[in-house]
C-alpha cells in the first residue's frame, strides 16, 4: 500500500492542524496501539506536536502585542485630540477646565508613544493615575469625551499589560518563531522518514489490520497538501 509523505511547504499552523487530525485518527483506532513500537511512534508525535504549538502560540502572542501597542498609543494621541478641543471651547468656563488637563497631558507629552514598552507602560500609569487627583478628575469631568477618553485609555493599557505579562514569561518573538520552524520540519522528518516506512511494513503483514488506518491517514494528509500547494500557488500569483 502506498503511503502519501507530507510536503514541506506546509505551514507550521497547517501541519499542527493535520496531527491533530492525525491523532484524532489514532485515537478511533485502538488497534492501532497495541502494536508497542507503533505506540511509542504516534505518542513522541504528538507530544512534539504540542510543542511545535506551544512555540507558534509565542509567535502568536508577539503580534498580539504590537497591535495591542498600537491601540494604546491610539488612544494617547486622540486623548490629546479631546482635551485640545476642549481648550477651544465658546464657553470659557469649560476652556479653562481643559487647560487643566491639557496641562496634566502635557508634562507626559505626545512622544511618550515613540518610548519603550516598559517606559511607556510606566508613563501611562503615571497619568491615569495623576488624571485620578481630585482637581483634575473634577476638570476632566467638565471636558467633552474626556473621561471616556481616559476610560479607552485604561482599557487599552489594560489589554497591553496582559499580553506583556504573557510573553515576559515566554521565549522572544524571534527564537519563538525559529524554535516553531526547526521543530516542524524535524517533526515532518520523524513522520516521513520513520513512522511512514513502518506503516507501510505492517500493511504488508497485517494489511486488513492496518490498511484502514493508513487509508484515513493518506486521504488527509493528500487534502491538506493540495490545500496548502493551491494557497501558494495563489500567493505568488497575486505578488
Amino acid at each position: 500500500m502506498g503511503m502519501v509523505q507530507i510536503i514541506s511547504n506546509l505551514t507550521v499552523g497547517e501541519q499542527c492542524a493535520l496531527f491533530k487530525t492525525v491523532e484524532s485518527f489514532y485515537e478511533s483506532h485502538p488497534e492501532i496501539a497495541e502494536n508497542a513500537k507503533l505506540k511509542e511512534f504516534f505518542s513522541s508525535l504528538f507530544e512534539k506536536n504540542e510543542a511545535v504549538i506551544k512555540a507558534s502560540n509565542k509567535i502568536d502572542t508577539s503580534q498580539k502585542l504590537d497591535k495591542a501597542d498600537y491601540e494604546r498609543d491610539d488612544a494617547v494621541r486622540k486623548f490629546f485630540v479631546v482635551v485640545e478641543g476642549g481648550t477651544a471651547q465658546v464657553d470659557e468656563a469649560e476652556a479653562a477646565e481643559a487647560e487643566k488637563v491639557l496641562a496634566v497631558l502635557n508634562n507626559y507629552g505626545r512622544k511618550m508613544t515613540a518610548l519603550s514598552f516598559s517606559e511607556e507602560t510606566t508613563k501611562i500609569e503615571s497619568l491615569l493615575k495623576d488624571l485620578e487627583q481630585s482637581e483634575t478628575a473634577q476638570a476632566l469631568k467638565a471636558v467633552h469625551g474626556g473621561e471616556a477618553s481616559k476610560e479607552r485609555l485604561r482599557k487599552a493599557q489594560d489589554a497591553f499589560l496582559a499580553l506583556y505579562a504573557e510573553k515576559s514569561t515566554s521565549q522572544t518573538a524571534s527564537s519563538a518563531e525559529k524554535s516553531a520552524c526547526e521543530q516542524k520540519k524535524a517533526l515532518r522528518d520523524f513522520y516521513n522518514q520513520s513512522i511512514l516506512p513502518y506503516l507501510q511494513a505492517l500493511c504488508v503483514l497485517e494489511g486488513e489490520k492496518y490498511e484502514p488506518f493508513v487509508s484515513e491517514l493518506n486521504a488527509e494528509i493528500s487534502r491538506v497538501n493540495a490545500s496548502s500547494r493551491k494557497a501558494l500557488k495563489q500567493s505568488k500569483q497575486l505578488s
